[in-house]
């Protein structure tokens, strides 16, 4: 082809505002934003707007339910996946196939019922026999274990990360944005509750208060999206406009 005759890509958000007037432009912006975060979680933002505002296809509710719980699972990883604050993965599997090498190595089944052990007991005390363990082995019981809490993080907890980052000036707003991040974490779950099937048709979904969760959701996203809070004024403006 010749390069004089190569045609532009085309935008992606170049048709959204032509579609019909709940493509606001607050919301070509919120996908454009979210599609520079991860393209993936800008169709499915997309995708529910579709879904509740244009075209209510048959269990529209459950798959604006199960779009907005992934993109309130997905996000934080999205943004901040880099950082080093991250909490580590624990990768189970590569754990445990260490752990399992030395139980073997100590004598031990894996057939779940320390039957070796259980030969040796006085069958009267079994519930109180103590398993002696090599130190090696205990000592990787003990450090899975706490690898395992460590990971551990509160569902707000790791919200409000969305909100103020990882960056340590922003720290301080942690405590102030407490109301802004349990609203974040309770739209969140109520769209988490819907994605169940429960043998509940789209009918069962009230619309009206679909649309007001949905609203509150992406007033948080829109937060989110733009820079980290300067100012306890732009906190309350928020929640004021999400509660009203």
């Amino acid at each position: 082809m010749n390069p004089e005759e190569a045609q532009p890509s085309p935008d992606p958000d170049a048709g959204l505002a032509a579609r019909v007037d709940c493509w606001t432009p607050a919301r070509v912006e919120l996908k454009r934003w979210m599609a520079t975060i991860a393209p993936s979680l800008a169709e499915l933002y997309e995708g529910a707007v579709s879904l509740i505002f244009e075209h209510h296809l048959p269990g529209y509710t459950r798959f604006v339910g199960h779009a907005v719980r992934e993109i309130g699972n997905r996000l934080p990883d999205a943004m901040y996946g880099a950082s080093s604050k991250r909490s580590k993965r624990l990768e189970y599997r590569e754990e445990l196939d260490a752990i399992v090498q030395l139980w073997t190595q100590a004598g031990l089944g894996t057939d779940g019922t320390l039957s070796s052990i259980n030969a040796e007991a006085d069958s009267s005390g079994l519930e109180q026999a103590l398993v002696p363990l090599p130190l090696p082995l205990a000592l990787a019981i003990a450090t899975l274990i706490f690898e395992h809490e460590a990971t551990k993080q509160k569902p707000i907890d790791r919200a409000a990360r969305l909100f103020v980052g990882f960056r340590p000036e922003n720290e301080k707003y942690l405590d102030t944005i407490r109301p802004t991040v349990r609203q974040w974490d309770e739209v969140t779950k109520w769209f988490m509750k819907i994605t169940h099937e429960s043998y509940r048709s789209d009918n069962a979904i009230n619309e009206a208060e679909l649309k007001t969760k949905f609203d509150s959701f992406e007033i948080a996203l829109i937060a989110i999206s733009q820079k980290f809070f300067t100012t306890t004024d732009a906190l309350d403006e928020i929640l004021e406009e999400a509660n009203s």
